[in-house]
Order: C-alpha cells, then sequence, then structure tokens
C-alpha cells in the first residue's frame, strides 16, 4: 500500500500539469506542516498550478482517453 502517488505530465497527454495523493495518515502531517507556514503557501505552483488548459486536457484524458474500453482494446 503506498503512501504518496504522483501522476505527471501524462495525465494531461503532455500539457504540462500534476496530479497528487496520499494516504489519511501522510494527509494528517501534511495539514498539520501547512498550520506552521505562512497562509496562503501551499508549497505547490509555477507550471503544476491549476489552469483551464491543463485541467480541460485531465478531464479529456481521464475521460476520454483513460477509459477501461481503451485499454481492453489496446492490452489485447
Amino acid at each position: 500500500k503506498p503512501d504518496l502517488m504522483v501522476i505527471g505530465k501524462s495525465i494531461g497527454g503532455g500539457v504540462p500539469c500534476a496530479v497528487y495523493g496520499f494516504s489519511a495518515d501522510v494527509a494528517g502531517r501534511m495539514t498539520a506542516l501547512n498550520r506552521t507556514g505562512q497562509p496562503g503557501h501551499s508549497g505547490t505552483g509555477t507550471t503544476l498550478s491549476a489552469n483551464a488548459l491543463a485541467i480541460t486536457a485531465m478531464d479529456t484524458m481521464l475521460g476520454e482517453v483513460v477509459t477501461p474500453a481503451a485499454y481492453d482494446h489496446m492490452l489485447r
């Protein structure tokens, strides 16, 4: 069982973006750490900040490209 996962440009079809996820334990630690920093600073940003192009690319990849039907076809 992984504690962390990160997916980069592939989830946006090559558009600069990323998604990440983590276990509840890691989330709790990150929340506690973020409370000690300056307000408004999340530790993520720049190229990986949400923008309309990246969000649309990820939505399209997850909704139309990376589907069970597509993988059934590709894996055969």
